[in-house]
Parts: C-alpha cells; sequence; structure tokens
C-alpha cells in the first residue's frame, strides 16, 4: 500500500530499499485499513523510515528495541543531523518510530509487553502517569520530557521541598544554552510541567512555577538594525539619480 502514501516511484524505491523497508509496507498496509489518509500516512511512514536507519546504524535488532530505545530516538530527533533521505527534526518522526514498534508488536517480531531496561526513578514514572491521566500527552511528547526530567532531577536532587527559582532558572539557562531555541522551549516546557505535577501533590509551591523563564522569539527579530555605510551611499546615489518631477499645479 505504499502506492497510496508515496505516488514518486523514486521516493518508494528509497523506502524500500531502506533499513526494514519490507516492515514499512506492512505498516503502510496497516495504515491504510486504519484509515490514515495520504498526508498523514506519509508523514508516519518517513518517520519509521528515519527510526529504522537510526537502529541500524546502531546495531540494534528489532527483536532488542523496546520502549527505551524510542527514548533514544526521541533525543536523537531533536539534534538530528542525519545525511539520509528520512533525517528530519519534526515530532511526525517520533510518532513515526512508535506506529512502526507497535506494528512489530502486532506481528509478534517485538514482545508486547517489552519494556524498557533503564531504571526510572519513582517520581518520574508517577509523573509520566499523571501526564497520560490528567493533561493527555502523546507518548512521543513524554520521550521528550522524560529525559529532561531525569536530567533535572540529576541537577537538584530529589528533595522538591529545597527547589527554589533560582535554581530551577540556573538548570533551563544552562541546559538551553547548549541547544537551539526548539530545544530551550521543551526543557522549559518540561521543567513547567514537572512542577506543576509537583505543587499538585503539594510537594513545592505554586509559585515556583512562575520561576521558569519563557523562550523568547521576536517576529522581525533577524531584520538587521541599521544600513551599512556602503548600502547609505548606494541609496543616495540612486536618489540623485532620479529625475524630479515638476510639482503639480491646481486647478
Amino acid at each position: 500500500m505504499l502506492e497510496f502514501y508515496v505516488e514518486s516511484e523514486f521516493r518508494r524505491c528509497q523506502l524500500r530499499q531502506c533499513p526494514f523497508g519490507t516492515d514499512l509496507e506492512g505498516l503502510a498496509d496497516w495504515l491504510r485499513a486504519a484509515g490514515y489518509k495520504q498526508r498523514p500516512g506519509q508523514l508516519l511512514l518517513r518517520g519509521a523510515a528515519h527510526f529504522g536507519h537510526w537502529i541500524a546504524a546502531r546495531g540494534i535488532r528489532t527483536d532488542g528495541i523496546h520502549d527505551g530505545v524510542l527514548t533514544g530516538f526521541a533525543r536523537h530527533v531533536s539534534t538530528c543531523t542525519c545525511a539520509h533521505a528520512f533525517a528530519g527534526r519534526d515530532r511526525y518522526h517520533q510518532e513515526g518510530a512508535q506506529q512502526l514498534f507497535m506494528h512489530w508488536q502486532r506481528v509478534d517480531v517485538v514482545p508486547s509487553s517489552m519494556t524498557a531496561p533503564e531504571t526510572v526513578s519513582p517520581v518520574v514514572e508517577q509523573f509520566s502517569l499523571w501526564m497520560r491521566q490528567h493533561r493527555g500527552v502523546r507518548e512521543s511528547t513524554l520521550g521528550n520530557y522524560v529525559p529532561l526530567v531525569q536530567e533535572f532531577l540529576a541537577a537538584l536532587g530529589d528533595d522538591a521541598a529545597a527547589y527554589d527559582a533560582a535554581r530551577v532558572r540556573a538548570f533551563i539557562l544552562t541546559r538551553a544554552s547548549r541547544s537551539g531555541r526548539s530545544r530551550a522551549k521543551s526543557v522549559a516546557n518540561a521543567v513547567r510541567m514537572f512542577l506543576r505535577f509537583l505543587a499538585v501533590g503539594g510537594a513545592c509551591p505554586v509559585d515556583l512555577i512562575a520561576a521558569v523563564p519563557a523562550v523568547a522569539h521576536w517576529k522581525l527579530a533577524a531584520l538587521p538594525r541599521y544600513l551599512a555605510a556602503l548600502d547609505i551611499e548606494r541609496l543616495e546615489r540612486r536618489v540623485r539619480r532620479s529625475p524630479r518631477r515638476a510639482p503639480a499645479i491646481a486647478q
């Protein structure tokens, strides 16, 4: 069913030749049967292809894939610099990886009960559950937030009563300085939601949520603040060469 989602024969050939290309055919069949329209299905297949390239480059076999691998791929997507045709940093790459993972579970390539072997602290597990139940977030969003929350806990510790505005801001500014604006927003959003979760349970004051700084982005900020001297001279020469029109005489 690749033909339904990808009209270009060249692109279909790229999908079939990428790692796990045969599995992408099966995923496309399932997407079509599930009612996915052309554009959403196409984006999910591109994300799945990206995931296939990523795990192949790391020598990860399908029977060794678990939730932790998906979390690692989510971190990769945020800073992706891959050279293959399906590289990218958009959210649909993570969703495509999730769809391919679930397809492998449906066809029993990956056990449906497979979970990440990495240790997750109880508070992070509670935060993830709260985000699913009360915020209705996607798994791809949690895949971005959880590693950042774990970094936050590693930096500030598990005692939420010891958090203050200065420490929260210092963590965000330090972490955000190592990445672009998009990733910096993810850091701020993850910490803000984690503090909100803690505040709901009474582990930290509600006022601490306001300590999370907003990531500024002004429209037209990239415009030059002044003209260079050579540009001014060219403008003046053009004005001097322009013919002057006689003023209109009122009737």
